[in-house]
């Protein structure tokens, strides 16, 4: 594992530093704007305030019961063989005396912005978002010895690079003990000495932005206990530091709130007694119903698992779950076949206790590839929701980072002054892809336009078709990049609109002919940072063409076009018609406006390979009409007259 030396801050197990910005030409950075509008349909996670709290003070821990955005985190911690007696409380904060938006009494901040705010009631919070420095606050006298500290946090962010400390014997910035959880998914337990971390016990803890999770560290001697959520994490001897004072870090936005450190002391060697006869380990269980989330039924064979990983269950003919394992905090996934992937997350457990997890899962559409990014948060894209996997191009530009992050994808190039591209799907020539994206920091460049993409009919990295949206000179662009020979194919003005408002009509349009093989949807984000959410790649199988009189030439406006399954279509002024989402085979497509003669054509589809030049060339009464022209197949552009 790497070290890495900083000057002041908190250290983390190989965390390099953020790239740097380069001035100029591509590979270098410049002036940044931030966009912090949806556009199309997004979806915002929502997170509710912490509702009431209850405490009851034992010998030497705190019970507390804390509720918010429907998930609770109980956390209990007792210590087996320590003698009955008072504890003495050194040091506790709850922040209700400070005024909201005012600095915390009794603490001294070394970097970081802290103020008092609400959630639910007073909490301490950081909210500077520079993720290249370590904000740092503590208390506390640097005479404690032999303590423990709890503080309850709610993190700020999952994505890579940012981390969450609570830490212990701290004498400043450069020297501790710390409990850190990392990235969303892991903690580490550790020392800091001279500003060089070492990871003394470490292991895997998925953890989100909308629970409290109670940290606790225990130094009495050399001996040092690390837990979350009254967990025991790591015991451990060290006899590095043997007094400081408590402090909390973080590298993004932070919530801590109820704030204690309990003085301890070495329990005394144990008299020799009788070995207890074994008693069973207490049992623990999830239980719940998988449903279709559309028609509220149940699913069978539903397949549910969790993080930390502690056994599989599969639902009943009911829909229903029971899955047994230990007390603990869990994430529990739900998938079947047919559906997108869900989760319950920060799912609390107490020791021989039953707990409620259910899940409504979406299905997905025949012939559909999605991913609702409902997943928990961690590093990297994973597997979608709908079981495809993500391709990408991280081969090519190593340096931008991804991650899941509240349901969505958020992906960060800016600060790289790089790309990333990634797809995934089912390959199909006529397609339709979707998604939504919040274009959080997008670098100004006078030579390129930068921001959050679309792509279509990807055959790999550097073959496909683009729509980019232009948030700096509002413009929506349509190219073609064929094996790295980028040409724009269209374009157009003022017509993006923000989430929440009405769609002003189709965007831009454009036609080309180099890049006409099957290929799936994907995403692509150049020098910026964007949140991708609700990615959908769509099958496109449709008979269109135009109906025009067999003489002249002109074309018919206002006719009636006929299927051969009873569907209708009427022509518009350019004499166009157009029959969707059909399913694969043959149909026949006629008109006979008076005083034209009948006219039929067929043609041959399937499924994302659409008949688009299914063409009616009308003859009236004693006309004479052109020789006639083939069928269509699909892909094809057939002309000619109605036989």
């Amino acid at each position: 594992m790497a070290v890495r030396r900083r000057a002041a801050g908190v250290e983390l197990p190989s965390q390099a530093p953020p790239p740097p910005q380069f001035p100029g030409t591509p590979g270098g950075g410049g002036l940044q704007r931030r966009f912090g509008s949806w556009f199309r349909t997004a979806r915002m996670p929502e997170v509710a305030p912490r509702g009431g709290r209850e405490e009851m003070k034992s010998t030497n821990r705190i019970l507390k019961t804390l509720a918010g955005a429907g998930l609770a985190a109980l956390a209990i911690a007792l210590e087996a063989g320590m003698p009955a007696q008072a504890a003495t409380t050194l040091y506790a904060d709850d922040f209700e005396s400070d005024a909201l938006g005012a600095a915390p009494a009794g603490w001294t901040a070394s970097a970081g912005t802290w103020t008092v705010a609400m959630d639910g009631s007073h909490v301490m919070k950081q909210t500077d978002t520079n993720t290249a420095t370590a904000k740092s606050i503590h208390a506390g006298s640097a005479a404690w010895t032999d303590y423990a500290v709890q503080a309850q946090i709610k993190p700020g962010a999952t994505f890579a690079g940012t981390a969450n400390v609570l830490t212990a014997r701290y004498a400043d910035d450069n020297n501790s003990y710390g409990l850190i959880l990392k990235d969303g998914s892991s903690w580490y337990f550790g020392r800091k000495v001279a500003g060089t971390w070492t990871t003394m016990a470490s292991g895997s803890f998925p953890y989100n932005t909308s629970t409290w999770y109670q940290l606790e560290i225990d130094v009495v001697g050399t001996s040092l206990s690390a837990f979350i959520n009254g967990n025991k994490m790591a015991s451990v001897s060290d006899s590095t530091f043997s007094h400081g004072a408590i402090n909390v870090m973080s590298r993004y936005l932070l919530e801590v709130d109820n704030v204690t450190v309990t003085a301890l002391a070495a329990p005394p060697s144990p008299s020799p007694s009788p070995s207890p006869s074994p008693s069973p380990s207490a049992q623990s269980a999830i239980s719940g119903v998988v449903t279709d989330a559309s028609t509220g039924a149940a699913i069978p064979g539903a397949q549910v698992s969790t993080q930390p990983a502690a056994g599989t269950a599969t639902t009943d003919g009911s829909g229903s779950y029971t899955l047994n394992l230990a007390a603990g905090t869990y994430n529990v996934l739900f998938s079947a076949t047919g559906y997108n992937a869900n989760f319950a997350g920060g799912v609390n457990v107490p020791a021989q206790a039953t707990v409620t997890a259910g899940k409504a899962l979406a299905p997905v559409p025949p012939g559909v590839a999605e991913d609702l990014f409902s997943r928990p948060d961690q590093s990297g894209i994973g597997t979608a929701s709908d079981g495809h996997s993500w391709s990408n191009d991280f081969n090519v530009y190593p340096t931008g980072t991804v991650s899941i992050a509240g349901g969505q994808v958020f992906v960060r190039t800016a600060a790289a002054f790089t790309d990333h591209d990634t797809w995934m799907g089912i390959p199909y020539r006529d397609e339709e892809v979707t998604g939504d994206l919040n274009m959080v920091n997008v670098v100004q460049d006078p030579n390129f336009q930068h921001g959050g993409r679309l792509l279509a009919r990807v055959q790999g990295s550097d073959s496909w078709i683009v729509l980019a949206l232009n948030s700096s000179n509002s413009t929506l662009t349509i190219w073609v990049d064929a094996a790295g020979n980028w040409t724009q194919i269209g374009s157009t003005s003022s017509k993006a609109w923000v989430f929440g408002t009405a769609e002003p009509g189709w965007q831009v349009t454009g036609s080309q002919s180099s890049l006409m093989s099957p290929g799936v949807g994907g995403l692509r984000c150049g020098a910026a940072d964007v949140y991708f959410a609700n990615y959908t790649e769509s099958p496109i199988t449709q008979i269109s063409g135009t109906v025009t009189d067999a003489t002249t030439g002109a074309a018919l406006a206002g006719v009636t076009v006929l299927l051969s399954t009873g569907a209708t279509a009427a022509t518009d002024g350019s004499g166009r018609y157009v029959f969707g989402g059909l399913a694969a085979g043959t149909y026949t497509v006629s008109s006979a406006p008076p005083p034209y003669n009948l006219g039929s054509a067929t043609a041959t589809v399937s499924t994302g390979l659409s008949a688009t030049g299914t063409n009616l060339a009308l003859t009236a009464p004693g006309a004479t009409p052109p020789p006639p022209s083939p069928s269509p197949t699909p892909g094809t552009t057939p002309t000619g007259p109605a036989r």
